[in-house]
């Protein structure tokens, strides 16, 4: 239970990158901000996204799910 708030703020923090990136203003604060929102996303999630996994996944193909998993966050 305690893996679900980072996981859920590491989204919130992806929305609010995607929100950044609807305002008009471009320069480089708003780059930094973007990039700061994306690295705290994948911070918060990555490793809490395979410790949720692991447990649910059969031991025999473990590491194949993980990386599954993993492919399709990436490409979603």
């Amino acid at each position: 239970m305690y893996k679900r708030q980072p996981f859920l703020c590491g989204h919130a923090a992806l929305l609010g990158a995607y929100l950044l990136l609807l305002t008009t203003g471009a320069g480089a604060l708003l780059l930094v901000g973007v990039l700061l929102l994306i690295g705290v996303f994948y911070a918060a999630t990555d490793g809490v996204l395979m410790a949720l996994a692991g447990p649910v996944l059969p031991a025999a193909g473990r590491a194949s799910g993980m990386a599954l998993l993993q492919t399709g966050q990436a490409l979603a």
